[in-house]
């Protein structure tokens, strides 16, 4: 008999890090001796660090990459330290719940031996546990939430990180004099006219600073900059006046940064062969040609002595979809050939009976009135009964090739097809793409490219 792949998750706070000494490193071990006395085969080890069990589970990346690894039905069990350690948000907790029964993956506790998902007794120990853990948060951030009031009237210093021109000493907010003079620059510049954008240049070519779109929108929007810090004024001494900051407010209202509505196909897709950030999608040639360059090689930043990316090239939108028309249909076919029978999973309807049948025990544990469960169960079935239909009427087709692929004219087909639909043929089929770069490629651009594509 196989041994269960199991996962390791742990996760510490930065608050429980200062106030009991707890460490992933601890916790790893822990986990590492349990898992190994079970007997468990350890697939993979997920560490949030300065994650706080109040903060949502989107903003927990490394419990987002289990999920997402439970959802491809690569682990059995999970093994953490205790109840805690995966949340405490009742909410929360089955709304992961769904994906652990969905994929039959279960949770292992090292230090709490007393729940147990499989039976009733167990599944209300575990409501008991999550309600007060909830409760205990809520009045935790209750008490944070009046002690940042008063630190905002007492106009002490609530982080420590600061914006861009002002830097932090013995709990004083200060002008760090070398930076605040960019900071004047870019209003400045603003105040003539000049667009965000504009400004990417220009500072670095003055001062030799780089730095994105995204950090120059926080700079000429961040109230900081007159003085005003959690919403209170005269924190700290201004970079610029008020006047200045709301003039300047004024101009990028009237040349708000607006959405492309140009459809390009591969955005989000394609790899940049140094550095593997995705490549971004521009248009060149009088808006008439689509391609995608790296963000950071124009940047110039240096890192360890080098740039920060030496991808200078741009790609071809043409030249891509010219390629992938050419080989996508051999691609997919090689990729099915080589795929692993996928591990059988319960299907929606499975899944629907099933969340059935833990309504019902919740409602016999008390947790439920009668009203609130027939509300619940009439909405089951009514699930149920579209699930039963869908599965008698189509076949799932999840790991078939696309069928239009299958026909001699795909590419005849393909041309009748306008840019939204065409995008959304390649979004839905394709995970990646990567290729290879060579410096001397330059010399001779038309050299044929080998793209490796990764499918969804």
């Amino acid at each position: 008999m196989n041994a269960k792949r199991a996962a390791l998750y742990i996760r510490v706070s930065n608050d429980e890090q200062a106030k009991h000494g707890y460490s992933l490193g601890e916790q790893q071990h822990d986990l590492e001796q349990y898992a190994k006395k079970k007997g468990f085969a350890i697939v993979g080890l997920y560490a949030d660090e300065g994650a706080s069990a109040r903060k949502a589970i989107s903003r927990r990346h490394e419990l987002q990459r289990l999920l997402r690894d439970i959802e491809a039905d690569l682990l059995d069990t999970v093994v953490l330290k205790s109840l805690d350690r995966w949340t405490r948000s009742v909410k929360d907790f089955y709304k992961m719940q769904e994906i652990l029964d969905a994929h039959g993956v279960t949770l292992e506790f090292t230090r709490e031996t007393d729940y147990n998902t499989d039976t009733s007794s167990g599944r209300l120990m575990l409501n008991l546990r999550l309600t007060i853990a909830q409760h205990e948060s809520d009045n935790t951030g209750e008490r944070i939430k009046y002690v940042f009031e008063g630190m905002r009237r007492q106009k002490r210093v609530i982080s420590g990180k600061m914006p861009f021109g002002y830097r932090l000493e013995n709990k004083k907010i200060l002008i760090d004099e070398e930076k605040s003079e960019i900071v004047r620059f870019c209003f400045a510049r603003i105040l003539e006219g000049n667009s965000i954008y504009s400004l990417l240049d220009s500072v670095y070519a003055r001062f030799g600073v780089t730095m994105n779109y995204i950090s120059f929108s926080h700079m000429v929007n961040n109230q900081s900059y007159f003085g005003r810090f959690y919403g209170v004024d005269g924190m700290a001494e201004p970079i610029i006046s008020q006047e200045t900051f709301e003039r300047a407010q004024a101009i990028l209202k009237r040349h708000p940064r607006k959405a492309s509505d140009f459809v390009y196909l591969f955005s989000g897709l394609i790899r940049c062969p140094v550095c593997g950030r995705k490549l971004i999608a521009h248009r060149e040639g009088g808006n008439l040609h689509a391609i995608y360059r790296c963000g950071r090689w124009r940047l110039g930043a240096k890192i360890d002595g080098g740039k920060l990316c030496s991808y200078s090239t741009a790609l071809g939108e043409a030249r891509l979809e010219k390629w992938l028309l050419e080989n996508v249909a051999r691609l997919v076919a090689d990729c099915q050939a080589s795929a692993p029978p996928p591990k059988k999973r319960k299907s929606p309807l499975e899944n629907i009976r099933a969340k059935m049948e833990r309504l019902r025990e919740v409602y016999i544990e008390g947790a439920l009135s009668k009203t609130q469960y027939h509300e619940r169960l009439e909405k089951l079935k009514t699930q149920e009964r579209a699930a039963l239909e869908d599965e008698i009427q189509q076949a799932n087709p999840a790991r078939e090739m696309p069928a239009v692929l299958r026909g001699k004219d795909f590419s005849a087909i393909y041309e009748t097809w306008e840019r939204e639909k065409r995008r959304a043929f390649w979004q839905g089929l394709i995970k990646r793409i990567e290729f290879d770069y060579n410096p001397e490629r330059r010399l001779t651009p038309r050299t044929p490219l080998e793209f490796r594509v990764e499918f969804l």
